[in-house]
């Protein structure tokens, strides 16, 4: 190294300096070769990789209408001395996503130690081209693009007069090359229409489904001196009646067979309707308007529920007014119809018992009552909701607390009368031996129950009077601290005598008097029992004072609540079901009924069907609902089409949505907002056949 140092002072500066360091380096390794000791292997080699051998094409050409190609160029493999064949990693990676133009790809190999080497080799694309065909003489040519790829297609069109002769589409197949000669344009002059209708839009004659329609024929003109024929070629002549949507045409033609561009309109004709009569929320009254419905001239029927008088006419026809076009109801000199409300309906008295009612001041007042073996059912919220007695002011003219009087139900007692008891212990309530042990002495104490004289059925069989059915609480005296591990718990035995019911007597007051007359004996033999130590444990200490017992209760079943002021199980009135959880009658949610008591749910309306509200009680209650693209007031039959302009996207809709600006549906009954097309955009009409010529030509893209 100071050998390589002194020449390196020779030539001085940086170039010194590496000549120099370069110097010493070939010095001090031809001085080791003689000198040092070598023990260690060779110095690793670094890869080889030769892009030269690999085979890819070196040329691709770009598919029609295309600049680019996904190219699958392969994976190859460069060499190491030390590890043998390794994978080279290209840039881009194959399949890779190649351009026009050249595309250099590098493939680099590494080896275990680091050491790199890379190849590249240069893939060209090729994107054919054809070069813009000339105009025609009296023409013009347009293309898909500015640049004429492979593929794509340029239209020859003539100009106004002129007719094209050959094939108007010219396709690029090759380089610079058409698949057809270019057309040639040639003097033509067809006849043109001078007036030619725009679309009429009419509605319907009053009381029927199409209209007459009238329109000016059109003119055409041509430049001999003759005037062209005019024919009509699609929909009825002029005057005839029309329904629906029609497409009119006509042509041109002069003596020498030259054709017109047609001209082309539509007659669109609508049944026209009133919107869905409005009432101010009367819910007495009501309209039949029979298989017309709310078309134009259509005459409905008004008629009052109950005994609510109609204030004004009974009919109401769908009218037009003759200055703005609208339709509206005609309610006839008394103006629009209403129920008098502030007189009470008279309500039907219930089956299988009687109404007795009485006038006062403010209203009337009715108290239902039921034959013998029948029942008043329970109204909607309780017992304590419903005792049978109906009250209406002349204020609402509405019943309270019901607005029909429930029919009387089948009388029915319970099936058992029962009394909760519960009994109080000392000690560990997590010891399992302890718990099983007081539930056997329960068991025991029943059975013993069993055999005392005029007790038999409190422990009737194995399968009802076991361990498994005896309920064992666990419930700590004190607040426990965290550093608590044991202490003394509640543990709280509860159970509960029941006995089935037995008529005694002359009613169910009675029957329930002896029930707590045998309850009580029961318990005091209970009570003697456990001082006698049936019920005591080893584990735990009986706190013989805890024994307690509640309330006789009656056992109703399903479906069925007791009535504590008859001692009896009264039903839920028509219209509501029993929801056992809360002990509560519940109206029948809208969409079902309940006419049944014995029923226990509420049947739901058809598919396609549900009810005004709450609470029906009959199927006939069940109408259809509005199906998207038509409304009603309360979204149930009968049901119109929502208004051009309008539209509804749901069911049981009770008004259409109206189009935003400058939008406009061209048919009632619209069903959402993409019918909703612009009123001019939207709308073509064609006179020219220079413009009808564009039109073709961009329909092609």
């Amino acid at each position: 190294m100071a050998t390589g140092a002194a020449i390196g002072e020779f030539f001085g500066g940086p170039l010194g300096g590496a000549i120099g360091a370069a110097a010493g380096f070939l010095v001090g390794g031809l001085l080791c070769l003689f000198l040092c000791h070598h023990k260690g292997p060779p110095p690793n080699q670094p890869p080889t990789i030769d892009c030269k051998t690999f085979h890819i094409k070196n040329q691709y050409t770009a598919p029609p209408n295309g600049t680019s190609l996904l190219v699958d160029f392969g994976h190859f493999k460069g060499s190491d001395k030390e590890d043998g064949n390794i994978t080279a990693i290209s840039i881009p990676e194959s399949p890779a996503m190649l351009h026009r133009g050249s595309n250099l790809i590098m493939f680099t190999v590494t080896d275990k130690n680091g050491y790199q080497q890379s190849c590249a080799r240069n893939i060209e694309v090729k994107v054919v081209t054809c070069n813009q065909p000339r105009w025609p003489k009296h023409g013009f040519v347009q293309c898909q693009s500015g640049e004429v790829l492979l593929g794509s297609t340029c239209t020859v069109m003539c100009q106004d007069g002129y007719e094209l002769t050959g094939n108007p589409f010219l396709k690029c197949v090759g380089e610079n090359k058409f698949h057809a000669s270019p057309p040639t344009c040639s003097y033509k002059e067809p006849p043109s229409f001078t007036n030619c209708p725009p679309t009429k839009h009419v509605y319907a004659d009053k009381g029927k489904d199409m209209a007459t329609v009238s329109w000016v024929i059109p003119h055409a003109s041509d430049n001999s001196d003759q005037n062209p024929l005019v024919i009509q070629k699609k929909g009825q002549p002029n005057g005839s009646l029309f329904g629906g949507f029609t497409e009119i045409s006509y042509i041109a033609k002069d003596d020498s067979g030259n054709v017109s561009p047609p001209c082309t309109f539509f007659i669109f004709d609508e049944k026209q309707l009133c919107s869905p009569p409005v009432f101010n929320g009367d819910l007495y009254l009501y309209y039949t308007c029979g298989k017309s419905g709310y078309q134009y001239g259509s005459e409905c029927t008004i008629g009052c529920k109950g005994s609510y008088p109609l204030v004004g006419n009974n009919k109401m026809v769908c009218d037009r007014n003759t200055t703005s076009g609208k339709l509206y109801w005609d309610w006839g000199s008394k103006g629009k119809p209403y129920c008098k409300q502030n007189k009470c309906p008279t309500l039907t008295a219930p089956t299988n018992g009687a109404l007795a009612c009485d006038k006062w001041m403010y209203g009337t007042q009715c108290t239902m009552q039921c034959n013998n073996k029948f029942d008043i059912p329970i109204g909607v919220g309780g017992s304590s909701t419903f005792t049978g007695r109906f009250t209406c002011s002349t204020v609402s003219g509405k019943w309270s607390p019901l607005q029909h009087v429930p029919n009387c139900t089948a009388l029915r007692v319970g099936r058992n009368h029962r009394i909760p008891g519960e009994l109080v212990y000392s000690g560990n309530c997590n010891d399992v031996v302890t718990k099983k042990q007081i539930q056997q002495n329960f068991v025991n104490l029943m059975q013993k129950l069993e055999s005392q004289p005029g007790y038999k059925g409190v422990c009737p069989n194995k399968e009802t009077c076991k361990v498994d059915n005896v309920e064992v609480i666990c419930g700590s005296r004190r607040k426990r601290r965290r550093s608590d591990r044991v202490s003394n718990d509640v543990i709280t035995l509860t159970f509960e005598f029941v006995r089935k019911y037995e008529p005694f007597g002359n009613g169910t007051i009675s029957a329930m008097q002896h029930a707590k007359t045998k309850f009580a004996v029961l318990q005091k033999l209970t009570r003697k029992f456990i001082q006698q130590g049936l019920m005591n444990v080893p584990n735990a200490t009986i706190d013989q004072s805890s024994l307690q017992y509640g309330e006789v209760e009656i056992d109703c079943g399903p479906g069925r609540f007791p009535k504590y002021s008859s001692l009896t199980c009264a039903a839920c009135s028509s219209g509501s079901y029993l929801a056992e959880n809360i002990g509560k009658c519940i109206y029948c949610p809208k969409g079902s009924f309940k006419n049944d008591e014995d029923e226990l749910n509420c049947t739901t309306c058809p598919t396609g069907m549900t009810t005004e509200g709450n609470g029906s009680v009959s199927s006939s209650e069940c109408k259809e609902i509005c199906t998207p693209g038509f409304y009603s007031p309360n979204g149930l039959e009968p049901c119109s089409p929502c208004h051009t302009g309008t539209y509804s996207t749901t069911q049981e809709a009770t008004v259409c949505k109206t189009c935003p600006d400058n939008k406009y549906t061209m048919k009632s009954g619209s069903t959402k907002i993409g019918d909703c097309l612009s009123r001019y955009s939207d709308s073509i009409y064609i006179f020219s056949p220079r413009i009808k010529l564009f039109m073709q030509v961009f329909a092609l893209h």
